[in-house]
């Protein structure tokens, strides 16, 4: 049976070769572009999970404040990492070594050590995401002047997350309804064009699964096509792009997701290759 069903779906794609091209052509640029948001979705999230393990604040301390208190302090908040202090001639090397020593110089002569103050670097455990309500809890402490850290980074690349995410999710609706009709249209030309075989076969007394099972593996084969193809095309440009930027650390979709993505598209296909066949025979 699977060898005869597997013969007429050769033949049914042999006499509408323009109609199958035409049909994985569209499934493969929906899939290509579905999956093109789930890689900027992906490494969205990636950067933001790097961003959030290698998360600091800097904590300014008050003139003539107790480094040490202030980092046992730190040091017993459960959000904390480790903390590293910094004096004033650390926080001048610091600058010096980020701006250069002539510059540098010349600004500690104007100023002498005014614009050089004592600070201690926090880093934060990895699964802490939200560093506000720890910023409040560390100005609150004795001899603390000010507490520095990437706020608005945080807050817009969560926006950024949260809209990729969202649009991410809205494209593949959109792209499964596109998808599911491709492969409804194609299949029912497929189904016109051989109506007589179907008859036939029907004349005979075949049975509704053993004429529905061609077209079902067409729609899945199609569409498995498709998204090979989509996926493929969203590769090459990835290796092209990650090669000019390769400092951003790019990674393409994991195994899981590319493979849950193929089987999508061949469950698609499946599905409206089963949705057309059953409109003709109920016919």
């Amino acid at each position: 049976m699977i060898g005869f069903a597997f013969r007429e779906m050769v033949d049914s794609i042999k006499v509408g070769r323009t109609r199958t091209l035409m049909t994985i052509t569209t499934v493969s640029i929906a899939l290509m572009i579905f999956s093109g948001f789930l890689l900027i979705s992906h490494n969205l999230k990636l950067g933001m999970d790097r961003f959030r393990s290698t998360a600091k604040i800097d904590v300014i301390l008050k003139e003539n404040s107790n480094s040490a208190d202030i980092s046992v302090a730190l040091k017993n908040l459960p959000e904390v990492k480790s903390i590293k202090v910094f004096s004033k001639a650390d926080a001048f090397k610091y600058f010096s070594d980020a701006v250069g020593s002539k510059l540098a110089e010349g600004i500690r002569e104007a100023y002498g050590n005014q614009p050089f103050f004592s600070f201690i670097e926090v880093s934060l455990k990895e699964k802490m995401t939200e560093p506000d309500e720890l910023a409040v809890k560390i100005k609150a402490m004795n001899g603390v002047s000010e507490v520095l850290y990437g706020k608005e980074t945080v807050k817009r690349m969560s926006k950024i997350a949260t809209m990729i995410n969202y649009s991410t999710l809205a494209i593949g609706v959109i792209m499964t309804v596109f998808v599911l009709l491709i492969i409804l249209n194609g299949i029912r030309s497929t189904i016109h064009a051989r109506k007589d075989d179907i008859y036939v076969m029907r004349l005979v007394g075949a049975s509704d699964g053993f004429v529905r099972l061609p077209f079902f593996m067409e729609g899945a084969l199609t569409s498995f096509i498709g998204g090979a193809i989509g996926i493929g095309v969203v590769y090459v440009a990835f290796e092209e792009i990650h090669k000019r930027i390769t400092f951003l650390g790019l990674e393409f979709l994991p195994p899981e997701i590319i493979l849950s993505i193929l089987i999508f598209s061949c469950t698609l296909g499946a599905l409206g290759g089963i949705i057309a066949v059953r409109e003709a025979i109920d016919e």
